[in-house]
């Protein structure tokens, strides 16, 4: 899976490693073995220069990561 904002892969599925999730997407649920943890993303893209609450965004160096809404029921 990849933000919908900036494009980069923020959650994926390899076959044989156990279930961590699931989330929603346009397709419907899709299930996830890991994600891009916060230490990640500051080791790939550089240290947060922006978080924004409200709009519920955080900014590595340059790249911009965007929270989607998710239905009440996910995992």
């Amino acid at each position: 899976m990849r933000d919908g904002w900036c494009g980069e892969p923020i959650a994926w599925a390899r076959v044989g490693d156990p279930v961590t999730g699931r989330e929603w997407t346009e397709h419907g649920w899709v299930t996830v073995t890991d994600r891009l943890s916060p230490a990640e993303a500051v080791r790939k893209y550089g240290p947060i220069t922006e978080l924004v609450v409200g709009f519920e965004s955080v900014t590595y160096g340059e790249t911009k990561f965007v929270a989607r809404l998710r239905p009440a029921s996910s995992v």
